[in-house]
């Protein structure tokens, strides 16, 4: 994980480097609707649906790529599951990302889709008490459409899917654990 964090602090820092002058700086904030997933031994359970909230700084590098250089986002959800009882998942996600599209200025709208990695805190409460904290790798995947209210104020929408999983649980090996959110969420980016 030290590595992982190591490599995204050295992308954010070369990303803000005086030699990206032909770059836009680009922050994001988002809110929406998360609907997790867990699979383990080949079952898998839907959860109910929850909520989420994110930001983001980045660089926006020409017509066509945004990175999200630093991402930061949270998602909670109360499950009510008939092996596990009831029970709260959460997750707190840091990580990276890039967003391919058409962000020129030819149009005020802006359809892009995105691809991002990072480390997930993965918990999971119960009666008030952690029943697992772990981090995991994870991957997103997704795309969204932002339309220019003003040259420096984007709104728009985004769906992504969420992937992570981890396979010990307080030190201790278990059987891999899968967790997939589909996010759907309202997003404001200033800058660009």
């Amino acid at each position: 994980m030290r590595a992982f964090m190591s490599s995204v602090f050295l992308v954010a820092l070369m990303s803000f480097s005086p030699s990206t002058a032909l770059a836009d700086c680009i922050a994001t904030a988002s809110i929406g609707a998360a609907i997790p997933s867990l699979e383990q031994f080949d079952t898998t359970i839907d959860g109910d649906s929850g909520y989420s909230i994110g930001g983001s700084l980045g660089m926006r590098f020409g017509d066509m790529i945004q990175c999200d250089t630093a991402e930061l986002s949270y998602q909670s959800a109360d499950q009510n599951d008939i092996f596990l009882g009831q029970y709260t998942s959460s997750a707190l996600t840091i990580g990276t990302g890039i967003r391919l599209g058409m962000f020129g200025d030819g149009s005020k709208f802006h359809p892009y889709v995105s691809f991002g990695l990072g480390g997930s805190r993965d918990n999971f409460e119960s009666g008030g008490l952690d029943v697992i904290t772990e981090w995991g790798f994870e991957w997103n995947a997704g795309g969204g459409i932002l339309f220019d209210v003003t040259d420096s104020v984007s709104v728009g929408a985004r769906y992504r899917y969420r992937s992570n999983s981890f396979d010990e649980a307080f030190g201790v090996p278990i059987s891999e654990v899968t967790i997939g959110v589909h996010n759907i969420s309202f997003e404001i980016a200033f800058g660009g």
